[in-house]
């Protein structure tokens, strides 16, 4: 009786099918975890933006300050630490909040965001505190270090609202 079995191109041929499958699911992995990093990034950067704004609006003071102050200032730079303040200087939070893999651009110099006390409208300064004008905004882009072309944007209008684009 003769035996049935595989021959050695056979078992080559599947092996080398099964690497193949293996190393484009591998790509497609590597895409996903980049794309999932950048949601989560634009997430926390909404969610501490918003913070920001309602502090702003009421005027909630830093721990242990009694002096009074005219807006929140938001320091954010390109590598995702973000500074939240009062123009005195008095800190609510300092934190990274962006992934290593991911890079920050904004239309702002040095990436800083003013607040209005109480209105929580978004301020210009140019050597002076100036509401931004009506239709104004400033745009928050977070690039993926591996995929340039794999971004998310964050627009803050003059009235203070922060959407997602």
């Amino acid at each position: 009786m003769r035996q049935k079995a595989f021959t050695f191109i056979e078992m080559i041929t599947v092996l080398g099918l099964f690497v193949l499958l293996l190393s484009g699911g591998m790509v497609y992995m590597n895409d996903f975890k980049g794309r999932q990093d950048l949601g989560i990034a634009k997430d926390e950067l909404i969610n501490k933006l918003r913070l920001a704004r309602n502090l702003a609006r009421t005027g909630q003071k830093p721990e242990g300050i009694t002096d009074d102050f005219s807006y929140i200032e938001v320091l954010l730079d390109e590598d995702g630490f973000m500074t939240v303040s009062t123009d005195i200087g008095n800190s609510y939070f300092s934190e990274d909040i962006i992934p290593a893999n991911v890079r920050v651009e904004t239309s702002i110099e040095e990436g800083e965001l003013l607040f209005l006390i109480r209105d929580a409208k978004l301020l210009r300064y140019d050597g002076e505190l100036i509401p931004s004008g009506v239709g104004e905004s400033v745009a928050i882009t977070l690039v993926s270090i591996e995929d340039e072309l794999n971004t998310e944007t964050v627009i803050i209008r003059s009235s203070g609202l922060i959407e997602n684009d």
